[in-house]
């Protein structure tokens, strides 16, 4: 980034495009989750495609607008409860009877519908907090020995 330190992301052409392709690349995901066990795709290729969009919005606005869209943490809450509530799913399909588990699903919602998003929404917050992470660290070097620093923290 050369000229206004103020400045976040990259040129303007890749801002108007990431914008442009958001809403195509969140459907094409939401699309692979929906069509879920039945045909190729699923929770976890929807879920990365769906992680993508945030990593794409990062990478043209800049940290700041990425972490502003979503949050580190509230991407770490949503992608914990939708873990958590996968263990339930299991859990409901181990021990519940079929006639039971029919009454707490609205109808055309089978369970593994639910399981197919709730992986969505794990895969793709715990990648954009991965990718958050990753972004805002990196590693240096002094005396043999390796320290992780934070950006935006000095040294």
């Amino acid at each position: 980034m050369k000229g206004n330190p103020d400045r976040h992301g990259m040129d303007m052409v890749v801002k108007v495009i990431a914008h442009r392709l958001k809403g195509f690349i969140f459907l094409f995901g939401a699309y692979l989750v929906m069509s879920g066990y039945k045909s190729p795709g699923g929770g976890f290729s929807g879920g990365i495609v769906i992680a993508c969009v945030l990593v794409l919005l990062t990478l043209a606005e800049g940290q700041p607008m990425g972490l502003n869209s979503v949050g580190k943490h509230v991407a770490a809450v949503m992608g914990s409860l939708a873990a958590l509530i996968i263990l339930l799913i299991f859990a409901a399909g181990m021990f519940l009877p079929a006639g039971i588990r029919a009454r707490f699903l609205p109808a055309g919602l089978d369970l593994m519908h639910l399981y197919d998003i709730c992986i969505a929404v794990a895969v793709s917050m715990l990648v954009f907090v991965v990718f958050t992470i990753f972004s805002a660290t990196h590693i240096e070097e002094k005396g043999g020995k390796r320290r992780m620093i934070m950006r935006g923290r000095g040294k």
